[in-house]
C-alpha cells in the first residue's frame, strides 16, 4: 500500500483518512478507480452512526470505526466551524487553520520523530519548546523557549502542547495545559498510575479540551486491517491475542528509564503498553489484568522484564511478554480464532498473513506523524470522536499496568 501520488495532502487526504479509506476498499478519495473489496461493500452499506465513537465501552464494531472515519472525517474541511465554543486564545474553532505546538521535553523520541512530525504536518506550526536546557532549541530558530509548562501555556498564542517528558511528570504538564485551555496530546503511558491518568481525564471534561494518547500503533493500516477482518469473521471468534517485545536494554540519551520515580518501570511501562494498548484497539476495554515482572539479568531499580494476561470482552485473552534482557529481537503479535489466525510479526512491519495470504501494509516512514496529524484533524473540526486514542481509552492501559503491579505484590 502507498499514499496517492502528490503527498499525503493530495486531494485534502491525510494519512489518517487514506488508512481508513483503504481499509474501506475505496479508493475514490485519491482520484482513481478501484473496486470494493467485499468487505468495503458491506461497509458502505451498513448505513450506521456516522458519529459512533470506535472502540468506546459501548462496543463500536471496526466495521463502525471504518464507517465513522470514512464519513465523519474523509471531506472535513480544514477550518469547518464548530460552533461558538471558544479557546483560551479568544477564537473559534471554525476560525482556526493552524494549531501552534508547544513540545514540552527535547528527549530521544521528541529528536528523532515528534519534531519532524509537527514540522512536516502543513496546518501545524512548532512555536516553541519547553526545556531546562536551552541549548537543546538553539536548532530551531524561531522557536520560543520556557523552563516550565505554566509558563509556556501562559502565551495566549499556544493552541496545543505536546508531552514528551518522564511519565512521572505528565499528569501535572497535562492538567495545567488543559486547566488554562490548551489541547493536549500526550506521549505513552499516560502517567505513573490509573489514578493520575483518571485525574487528566477529569480535567480534560471540565476544561472542554481536547487530550489525546500517543498510542501510534493505532493507526498503523495493518492494525486496522486486523481490526477489520476480526469483524468480518475472517478467523472466526477470536480467542487470543499474543504479543511481545524482546531486545537488549539500551537507554542511552533515556537515562531516566531506569529510574522508577521518573519511568513507573521498565519494560512493562515503556514496550509492553503499546501492545496492551493495541489489543484494547483490538477488542474494547481490558476487563481483568494480572501479571509478573522480574530482573532476570540486569540489576537496577525497574524490572527488565514483565509479562501481562489480560482478558477482553467476548472471553478473549492476551499476553503480553515484554524484555530488556534478550539478545534476540522479538516483535511477534498474532491473533487467534476459532477458524484461524492473523500474523503481524514484525508489528512494526508491513506484512500482514491470513488465510494463506501476505498483504503489504507499511506503516508511516515517521510512526508518530499520523498521530500528529490526526490530532490535528480533531482539534481543527472541534471534534474528539476523531482522536485515535483519546485519553478515556489510554487510561485502559494505565488500569492495565496497575493491576500487574498488584497482583504481584498480592503474591509477595
Amino acid at each position: 500500500m502507498k499514499p496517492p501520488a502528490g503527498g499525503f495532502f493530495a486531494v485534502e487526504m491525510t494519512w489518517t483518512r487514506f488508512c481508513a479509506a483503504h481499509v474501506a476498499g475505496d479508493s475514490r478519495p485519491f482520484g482513481r478507480r478501484g473496486d470494493r473489496t467485499r468487505w468495503g461493500n458491506r461497509i458502505a452499506g451498513a448505513g450506521v452512526d456516522a458519529h459512533a465513537t470506535a472502540g468506546q465501552e459501548s462496543g463500536a464494531t471496526s466495521l463502525q470505526a471504518a464507517a465513522r472515519l470514512r464519513n465523519q472525517s474523509r471531506f472535513i474541511p480544514k477550518s469547518r466551524s464548530c460552533g461558538s465554543r471558544l479557546t483560551a486564545a479568544g477564537y473559534s474553532y471554525g476560525e482556526m487553520s493552524k494549531v501552534r505546538w508547544v513540545l514540552a521535553g527535547i528527549g530521544d523520541i521528541a529528536r528523532r520523530r515528534v519534531i519532524a512530525a509537527i514540522q512536516a504536518e502543513k496546518r501545524s506550526v512548532l512555536y516553541g519548546f519547553v526545556t531546562r536546557d536551552r541549548a537543546k532549541a538553539e536548532a530551531y530558530t524561531g522557536t520560543r523557549v520556557w523552563a516550565t509548562v505554566e509558563e509556556a501555556v501562559a502565551d495566549p498564542a499556544v493552541d496545543a502542547v505536546y508531552i514528551a517528558l518522564p511519565v512521572a511528570m505528565h499528569a501535572g504538564a497535562a492538567i495545567a495545559a488543559l486547566r488554562v485551555g490548551k489541547h493536549v496530546l500526550c506521549e505513552k503511558p499516560m502517567a505513573l498510575n490509573y489514578a493520575q491518568a483518571e485525574r487528566m481525564v477529569a480535567e480534560s471534561r471540565a476544561s472542554g479540551q481536547l487530550l489525546g494518547v500517543s498510542y501510534y500503533r493505532r493507526l498503523y493500516p495493518k492494525l486496522i486491517r486486523a481490526r477489520q477482518l476480526i469483524a468480518e469473521g475472517a478467523i472466526g471468534a477470536p480467542l487470543l491475542a499474543d504479543a511481545n517485545c524482546h531486545g537488549w536494554l539500551e537507554t542511552q540519551g533515556r537515562d531516566w528509564l531506569r529510574d522508577p520515580a521518573l519511568a513507573g518501570g521498565g519494560p512493562l511501562f515503556d514496550t509492553a503498553s503499546h501492545r496492551i494498548d493495541a489489543m484494547n484497539f483490538l477488542f474494547g476495554k481490558v476487563e481483568r489484568a494480572c501479571g509478573m515482572r522480574s530482573n532476570a539479568v540486569h540489576r537496577m531499580g525497574v524490572e527488565d522484564s514483565a509479562t501481562v494476561v489480560m482478558k477482553f470482552p467476548g472471553g478473549v485473552h492476551g499476553v503480553v511478554d515484554v524484555r530488556w534482557n534478550s539478545r534476540v529481537a522479538r516483535d511477534q503479535f498474532r491473533i487467534i480464532g476459532v477458524d484461524g489466525e492473523i500474523g503481524l510479526d514484525p508489528l512494526n512491519g508491513p506484512k500482514l498473513r491470513v488465510a494463506g495470504r501476505v498483504e503489504e501494509l507499511p506503516p508511516h516512514e515517521n510512526l508518530h506523524y499520523p498521530a500528529v496529524e490526526n490530532f490535528v484533524d480533531a482539534v481543527l473540526a472541534g471534534n474528539a470522536a476523531l482522536l485515535a486514542c483519546p485519553a478515556e481509552q489510554g487510561a485502559w492501559t494505565d488500569w492495565a499496568i496497575e493491576q500487574v503491579a498488584r497482583s504481584q505484590e498480592a503474591k509477595a
